[in-house]
């Protein structure tokens, strides 16, 4: 029969006056089961009990090895042993019978149920159950054949509020190391069997090996709920309720148990609070995918690039970014295939795709990146991309210049190359503002049709060496540089009358510190050289006062134009140590005239005059027609000057006989050629020495510290314009120090100069709308507002 009570006093009574029972039934069987729903009350029964003559027995006590389990016939044989001599106090049952299957379970209590008394008639056997009345009754005492012929079972129902019990089971390698406040670790079976002692325990972590084995057998009762947590993510977000928006793979567990000891130990609240102190960031909304980027490179430990990663995966603001595409396929968390990453998966769209404003964003995206690596991680490994890029350009080598252009950035000398080539199939006029954007080193070097030098340059001298330049450019020897260098240069006449309308740069090497000698930069590198110098200065305060072409004695050797100046050898050094290759020897030579402007204005501190002794010419190589057809056997500088002592020669159509009338050399007699056919071998690199323009004529500019903020006003400021001829002009006063520079959107515009202070920009290739344009004049920065609209420019006819 079953008795119920709603307190532990009324038990007790029941439990004393029952061992005085009369009863047939209940003296024969001893076992007695005690149902409650509190460990607060199962701890006050077993005092009571225990001082009712007593013997008290714990199921724990059967254990040998902690962490070995204990069978049923173990138990029920030290039950009947224990209570041999008298009554016993059976504790911590529960937890053996609650992860018993229900063979077991129904056994265990048949068995127990089963045990009689033959002698001793008052014997009692208490055994305390928690929180299993529910099992008890479904498995068992409702198939039990004598449930209206034996002793009584009793239960306890408690007035107060039954506290859940819940058990975090972990099957997972946890470290208990990392401790959690309010909750309980239940380590081993003795910690199990022995849990009933515990007082005020409602949360247990579990590393229990029979809830690990014998959890399925588990049923929810009255006091405990039992979760298994198979991995880090499924603890942290059960145990602390937190959403971690990225799947786990056990390959990745070393990373998540990171996760959960940062989480613990930094007590914070959700995932973006974990980003958040995780790499000092206030205000995450912020962040553009640079900015991921760059924490990324930054970081060291790879668990921390390993969460970034998945973090920035799972926001969806950034699904559209070409960094998701990067992260998504990143397979190593290191900054090296990272990279490789950005560089090359561009490339694994269609190549016969067509950038469009759906997509457009992503190459754009992607040069922002890149150049951030350039300029902020310049020991990254570009050697590996420059081995690798190759053969992903050849992907589209086919497109036109402007789908090149959104693959390429200008960073890899192998794209320059690229770039230089597809230059080569394209035409230059048509490309330029492509090229200014793409690569304004390239653009710069050819732009003399733009330069404007404080002594009026003729005609053909610009003339010359924009069709120079191109050529070397295109790698091919235009007409008109034949045609040029063949009128200007037909005789010792001609040479002469242009020759002399130039100072000579000798007059202007003084050895003085604000001198600075650039041994063979010619005036083929003056637009670009120019463009640097302004470039790097513009932010220092550093603009060109002047700047003239000059003229080197001949023959163009640094013997004949030197004076006890220091001079910058690089340029000079590289010519002679390299044979010409296109378009390396182009490239290579930008990039030291990049690193030589750098450097002077680095050394600006109130004026620097640069100056040079000659230049050099590519142009005599086999490549270009120019094989031997003379035999001066000893000539010097590989056949481009020779010096006389007493030979008699007579002025030729290939070269002429100079008497040096300045310098070091005054007074020598030398041959020099006239032209690209040099005296003997013909050369197979670049070389200086003869008298064609490129290598007589030489940069000469001033370079001044300003001494003072200059404010510059732009008018108009506003303009509306038709589509069929969106040009704007406009007047910068006062007359600015450096040429202005002019942008849409960071992409540059090229600006023509009209007069000393007015400027145009066409805008042939936007479309209709509302455009900002910054011009930079120095260190300033300037708005233009221009709209472009629809339709034609009506004409006045009256």
């Amino acid at each position: 029969m079953i008795k119920n009570f709603n307190r532990i006093e009324n038990l007790i009574l029941e439990i004393k006056s029952e061992k005085e029972s009369a009863s047939i039934t209940n003296n024969r069987y001893p076992i007695r089961f005690i149902f409650l729903n509190d460990f607060e009350d199962l701890i006050k029964v077993v005092n009571l009990i225990s001082k009712l003559n007593t013997k008290t027995f714990e199921i724990s006590s059967i254990l040998g090895d902690e962490n070995l389990w204990i069978t049923r016939d173990e138990i029920i044989e030290k039950i009947r042993r224990e209570s041999k001599d008298g009554n016993l106090l059976v504790v911590g049952l529960s937890e053996y019978l609650r992860f018993s299957n229900k063979e077991d379970f129904f056994i265990i209590m048949q068995t127990l149920t089963g045990i009689e008394n033959s002698n001793n008639f008052s014997r009692r056997i208490f055994i305390p159950l928690i929180g299993l009345w529910e099992r008890f009754h479904n498995n068992f005492w409702d198939k039990f054949y004598r449930k209206e012929e034996w002793a009584p079972v009793w239960r306890l129902e408690s007035s107060k509020n039954v506290k859940n019990i819940s058990i975090y089971h972990i099957k997972f390698p946890f470290s208990e190391n990392i401790k959690l406040d309010g909750f309980y670790y239940l380590k081993n079976n003795r910690d199990l069997l022995e849990l009933w002692k515990r007082r005020g325990v409602s949360k247990i972590i579990s590393f229990n090996n029979v809830i690990d084995y014998f959890h399925e057998n588990f049923l929810p009762d009255q006091i405990f709920n039992l979760t298994i947590i198979e991995n880090f993510k499924d603890f942290l977000e059960i145990i602390f309720n937190v959403r971690i928006p990225f799947n786990y793979y056990e390959g990745e567990s070393l990373y998540w148990k990171k996760l959960l000891k940062f989480y613990v130990e930094k007590k914070v609240n959700n995932v973006e609070d974990i980003f958040k102190e995780m790499y000092n960031i206030n205000d995450i909304t912020l962040l553009k995918t640079v900015d991921f980027l760059k924490i990324f490179l930054e970081e060291r430990e790879e668990f921390k690039k390993w969460f970034l990663k998945n973090y920035f995966l799972s926001k969806n603001k950034y699904e559209n970014t070409y960094f998701f595409i990067c992260l998504k396929n990143l397979k190593k968390l290191d900054g090296d295939s990272l990279l490789k990453n950005i560089w090359f998966k561009i490339f694994d769209f269609d190549v016969n795709f067509n950038p469009d404003e759906n997509n457009v964003h992503l190459f754009e995206e992607r040069k922002k990146l890149l150049f951030f690596m350039r300029d902020n991680f310049w020991n990254y490994n570009l050697d590996m991309i420059e081995n690798k890029i190759g053969k992903f350009l050849k992907k589209i080598e086919s497109q036109d210049f402007q789908i090149k252009s959104f693959y390429l950035t200008n960073i890899t000398k192998t794209e320059r190359k690229f770039i230089v080539e597809s230059v080569k199939k394209g035409n230059i006029e048509e490309i330029s503002q492509i090229l200014l954007d793409l690569y304004p080193e390239l653009f710069h070097y050819l732009n003399w049709r733009s330069l404007s030098l404080d002594e009026k340059l003729d005609k053909w001298v610009v003339d010359y060496f924009y069709f120079y330049n191109l050529s070397k450019v295109l790698n091919k020897k235009l007409n008109a540089v034949d045609k040029i260098v063949s009128e200007k240069n037909r005789s010792i006449e001609s040479f002469s009358h242009w020759y002399y309308s130039f100072e000579g740069i000798i007059n202007f090497m003084e050895n003085t510190d604000d001198i600075i000698w650039i041994d063979s930069l010619g005036a083929e590198w003056f637009p670009l050289l120019i463009y640097f110098l302004e470039k790097f200065g513009r932010d220092k305060g550093i603009f060109i006062e002047k700047k003239y072409l000059n003229r080197a004695n001949v023959p163009t050797t640094t013997k004949c134009n030197k004076k006890d100046t220091k001079k910058i050898e690089e340029l000079d050094l590289h010519i002679h140590s390299q044979l010409y290759k296109y378009p390396d020897s182009l490239i290579e030579e930008i990039e030291i005239i990049k690193k030589i402007a750098k450097k002077i204005v680095e050394l600006t501190e109130t004026q620097k005059e640069i100056i040079s002794d000659h230049g050099f010419t590519y142009l005599c190589i086999p490549q270009f027609g120019h094989f031997k057809r003379l035999d001066f056997s000893k000539s010097d500088h590989e056949g481009r000057c020779m010096k006389l002592q007493f030979e008699n020669y007579q002025n030729d159509d290939y070269f002429i006989i100079w008497k040096s009338d300045e310098g070091s050399c005054n007074g020598e007699k030398y041959i020099a050629a006239l032209k690209h056919f040099s005296l003997n071998r013909t050369p197979s690199r670049e070389v200086h020495g003869g008298a064609t323009p490129e290598e007589v004529l030489v940069p000469h500019i001033i370079l001044k510290k300003q001494e003072s903020e200059i404010y510059y006003t732009i008018s108009p400021e506003e303009f509306e314009v038709y589509i069929t001829n969106p040009y704007i002009d406009f007047e910068i006063n006062p007359e600015p120090l450096s040429f202005p520079e002019a942008f849409i959107d960071n992409s540059p515009l090229i600006v023509e100069k009209i007069s000393q202070n007015k400027f145009g920009i066409n805008l042939k290739d936007k479309d209709t709308g509302n455009y900002s344009i910054q011009i930079n004049v120095g260190n300033k920065k300037y708005i233009l507002k221009v709209k472009i609209i629809g339709g034609m420019e009506e004409e006045e006819y009256f």
